[in-house]
């Protein structure tokens, strides 16, 4: 005769770790639901011994809920939706209790119990296990909040699961032995058995990474062979076997982040309002450790790293061309790409990185045209309105500001008067369009208004660039009394020559000659621009011919 078959057997029969304790979870909610057991306590801090004896316990009073579906005494398919009912009224996710429905069915044909199909469909409740989890992606400054207000240990695994995209369970079986750390970038390999798809893989550090593992292998109480070692807190650590830390304290130790109240990822109460569901309760929220895969690949494939690397490196199946990737070319490109966005703690994003290029561009402009104006090389008769709003554009200010700020749509008798809800309507134009209908608005101004708005644009880069007083005053009373021509004028920055000319006009044609291009225009003038790269342009104008040879 063969073994008999009972339910701690069919607990104990997978050979993966995850697998035995999801069937326990399982066992657990039926005799719960059933009431074959009044409650289970929580096993995590308790010694092996106890835990031992209440799952013996759990054992025992599985066995009188099967003996009871032999006799007939309960039905088959009301005890699987009194654990439905059961599961719900706690606020478990749909998805787990689809899981837990289809395994306990598994139990049942495994102790072979009597199950009819027709009558499964027909007498157990349907469950949707669509999910009700939107999930979100941490943004970089979360990423930092995150990693600020955790323990060292939490600080280590938030780093190393994003630096890699690993998987919890993958996380959690690391040994300090599967890290390269004298490789450049440090390497961390998965061996297959370790992996979801029991295929061996590899993955980056970053140097913050690197950091942040170190600071906390250092500092522990005793020596570990894997990376994220976990004990019983109720007991003497030293007495205890060396294991790694199980895939549910990991996620507890994550959660307790996310909920810390300078991070807020999710809401205060979320855990204990069982009685809601949706992404932000119950158990799944938007945020939990599994967005740190998708917040991998997000900025690994924002800095322009391969789309095909990023999913390998993760443990996506690439196809057969995965054999054919060079380990050290691709951590040569990683390091050059990526590593700086994984550093959240002491380097910037690309995104940042750009933004202070332009920022810098901007300060030099305003130190570049700040000494044009306070030497005299710009003189008040060449700052006319089209110039100013070149130069107000160098400085960085934006063209809304511009043109909302009084400088070419001014007050009433001068400007256009937007209608209600029209500016609204304007504002849902894509922003090239918007700027466009933004120009066709603006009138033509009389003298005296024409006056005004250049005033205004002066004080606009006057304000930019930190004038100082006197000058601004200078300039001011002078741009006053001084009314726009027709006139020929020129002037240059540091990169690029410039030339006010009536279009059709001689020194037009001959500006288009020698390489200068439209870049505004003004009634009948041009505001032409060349770069200084390109030949010296020919000037026709003998008092401009002098200021322009006076500063080169």
């Amino acid at each position: 005769m063969g073994s008999v078959r009972t339910v701690k057997s069919w607990v104990e029969l997978p050979t993966r770790v995850a697998s035995v304790r999801q069937r326990k979870a399982v066992v657990r909610n039926w005799v719960v639901g059933n009431r074959f057991l009044v409650d289970v306590p929580d096993t995590h801090s308790l010694s092996e011994g106890e835990k031992e004896k209440v799952w013996q316990n759990v054992y025992d009073a599985s066995e009188r809920g099967v003996s009871r579906l032999r006799k007939g005494t309960i039905d088959i398919y009301q005890s699987i939706n009194t654990m439905i009912n059961a599961m719900q009224d706690r606020g478990a996710a749909a998805s787990t209790i689809f899981g837990h429905k289809f395994k306990l069915v598994k139990l049942f044909r495994y102790l072979k119990l009597r199950i009819d199909e027709d009558d499964l469909k027909q007498a157990v409740r349907p469950i949707d296990s669509s999910r009700v989890t939107d999930d979100k992606q941490p943004t970089r400054e979360q990423m930092r909040n995150c990693i600020l207000h955790g323990t060292t240990k939490q600080k280590a695994m938030i780093s190393f699961m994003v630096c890699t995209g690993a998987r919890i369970g993958e996380t959690v079986q690391v040994k300090l032995s599967d890290i390269e750390f004298d490789k450049k970038p440090v390497i961390v390999r998965f061996p297959a058995r370790k992996t979801k798809t029991a295929r061996k893989r590899y993955s980056f550090l970053s140097s913050e990474c690197v950091d942040l593992l170190r600071a906390y292998t250092a500092n522990r109480e005793r020596k570990s062979e894997w990376l994220f070692d976990g004990w019983i807190p109720t007991e003497k650590r030293n007495n205890q076997e060396d294991k790694h830390l199980t895939t549910s304290s990991a996620y507890l130790q994550i959660r307790s982040v996310f909920e810390h109240p300078s991070v807020n990822l999710i809401p205060p109460g979320a855990r204990s309002n069982n009685h809601k569901t949706g992404p932000d309760f119950g158990a799944h929220q938007s945020y939990h450790p599994h967005v740190f895969r998708g917040t991998n690949l997000t900025i690994t494939k924002s800095t322009g790293f391969p789309d095909s690397y990023a999913e390998f490196l993760v443990g996506h199946s690439t196809g057969s061309k995965e054999h054919y990737y060079n380990e050290d070319e691709l951590g040569k490109l990683w390091l050059e790409k990526c590593e700086p966005n994984f550093c959240f703690l002491t380097t910037k994003s690309t995104e940042e990185l750009q933004s202070n290029v332009l920022e810098l561009k901007a300060k030099i402009a305003k130190d570049t045209y700040k000494t044009l104006i306070e030497t005299g090389a710009l003189k008040p008769e060449t700052l006319t309105t089209p110039v100013l709003e070149v130069i107000a554009k160098k400085l960085g200010i934006k063209f809304e500001t511009l043109i909302l700020g009084g400088t070419m749509i001014a007050e009433p008798g001068t400007s256009y008067e937007f209608k209600s809800g029209e500016y609204q309507e304007l504002l849902k134009l894509p922003i090239q369009e918007r700027r466009r209908k933004l120009l066709e608005l603006r009138p033509r101004p009389t003298p005296k208004a024409g006056v005004e708005i250049r005033l205004r644009l002066f004080d606009m880069v006057s304000n930019a660039i930190g004038l100082e007083t006197e000058v601004h005053n200078k300039y001011y009373e002078a741009m006053k009394v001084l009314s726009e021509n027709n006139a020929q004028s020129s002037w240059e920055n540091h990169t690029d020559y410039y030339l006010r000319v009536e279009v059709g006009s001689d020194a037009y044609m001959q500006a288009l000659a020698d390489g200068f291009k439209v870049m505004d225009a003004d009634g009948k003038m041009r505001i032409l621009q060349k770069s200084k790269s390109l030949p010296t342009p020919t000037i026709n104008d003998e008092s401009t011919k002098s200021r322009v040879a006076s500063q080169q």
